[in-house]
């Protein structure tokens, strides 16, 4: 930027130094000459930086993983950093006209002078007798006041210059900060859509692997219960043996009585321990159902950040139709994504931890925690973004 607005005061100059090399060639030729090799050698390094910038840029875009909008977003920059460029441009011709202005009005004023001194000499040189000398002095009082004219008429030319290059500047500024907004806006929006994406994605995984273990636990539970439901049928059909054959009933001994007090005692905790297994069975098909909706929800979140990606991608175009955004750096994504990554890591603890609280803890504390527990509510980041898009829909 500072080369090509040294370029431009450059070629100003030098435009000036060929107007005045009209009247005298011979010494406005060095300067012209030296001119022009300093604006060629300015040009040169100006190559040579642009093509240093695009090779550093090409070697960072292989090296960086960024996906597609961050390139757009690069090359908005690219053309907003273009529009700078002219602001700068424009704001070097005006300073230049502001200076030919100044000595155009001195030149003026000097003239001006002149034309009133001729003016007093005229009045004074009225009462004596030689015509001649006053026709000669009339004459040069007349070509002075069309040179005064002529200057008078080529001031107003460079003010009117003047101002439309104020006003051309301002419009450019304030669209240039406007454009700034948008692509701020569009970045902020494209970290948080990338952050939630990610959240969601994370949660899912977590979801589809405590639904696999919960199957498992289900299965071995129904294997178990299968099994004390074999061991009780089989220990009912050995009493019904028992107690169907002949003459057994009169040599009964107390051993055997006491045997069959502990299998009374056994079935009664088996039966316990079935009650309890299929409590458990029931708060994890539960648990298993509102992991599920957990799911559902998540994946309609990511439908619903979808559409707002789409939209996006649909404001970035019109932007890049409109003639180029400015980008936020890197450095800027960074510190715009840390707090929502923070936020979000320290609500998936506090899901972990009451997922942990409730399998710990018994059915009827399972029902109670689950009808006091409220629906998430969205980031406050998220909702932001998705108010500002809707009022950039209705505008």
């Amino acid at each position: 930027k500072m080369l090509a607005g040294e370029i431009a005061f450059s070629k100003s100059t030098l435009k000036r130094l060929v107007d005045q090399s009209v009247n005298d060639p011979e010494n406005s030729k060095p300067q012209i000459q030296n001119l022009e090799r300093e604006i060629q050698e300015k040009q040169r390094q100006m190559r040579s930086l642009e093509q240093r910038i695009t090779e550093s840029g090409e070697a960072s875009i292989a090296n960086a993983s960024s996906i597609e909008m961050q390139q757009k977003v690069m090359r908005l920059m690219t053309q907003c950093n273009q529009k700078s460029f002219e602001l700068e441009i424009i704001s070097a011709d005006n300073r230049i006209l502001q200076e030919q202005l100044e000595k155009k009005c001195t030149e003026n004023n000097e003239l001006q002078e002149k034309v009133r001194l001729l003016e007093q000499r005229q009045s004074n040189q009225k009462s004596s007798p030689s015509c001649s000398g006053n026709a000669v002095s009339e004459e040069y009082v007349e070509e002075l006041k069309k040179k005064v004219q002529s200057q008078e008429s080529e001031n107003e030319k460079l003010k009117l210059e003047h101002v439309q290059s104020v006003e051309e500047k301002s419009g450019l500024r304030v669209q240039n900060q406007k454009l700034a907004e948008e692509a701020s806006y569009a970045k902020e929006l494209a970290s948080a859509a990338a952050i939630e994406l990610k959240n969601l994605a994370d949660e899912v995984t977590k979801l589809s692997l405590q639904n696999a273990k919960l199957e498992k636990e289900l299965v071995a539970a129904k294997d178990l219960a299968a099994a004390q439901t074999r061991n009780n049928n089989s220990m009912n059909s050995v009493s019904n043996r028992n107690g169907t054959k002949p003459g057994r009933k009169a040599r009964i001994s107390d051993s055997w009585n006491l045997n069959q007090e502990d299998l009374k005692m056994e079935l009664q905790a088996r039966k316990q321990r079935e009650a309890v297994i299929e409590a458990k069975l029931a708060e994890k098909q539960y648990i298993e159902e509102e992991y599920k909706k957990k799911a559902e929800e998540a994946k309609r979140r990511e439908e619903a950040l979808e559409n707002d990606l789409a939209n996006m991608w649909v404001l970035v175009a019109k932007l890049k139709k409109a003639g180029g955004v400015l980008s936020v750096s890197k450095s800027e994504e960074a510190l715009v994504a840390k707090p929502a990554m923070e936020d979000e890591n320290k609500n998936q603890q506090d899901v972990i931890l009451k997922e942990r609280q409730v399998l710990n803890s018994s059915p009827e504390e399972v029902i109670v925690s689950k009808t006091e527990e409220t629906p998430p509510k969205e980031e406050p980041l998220v909702a932001r973004l998705k108010a500002r898009m809707q009022e950039m829909k209705e505008k």
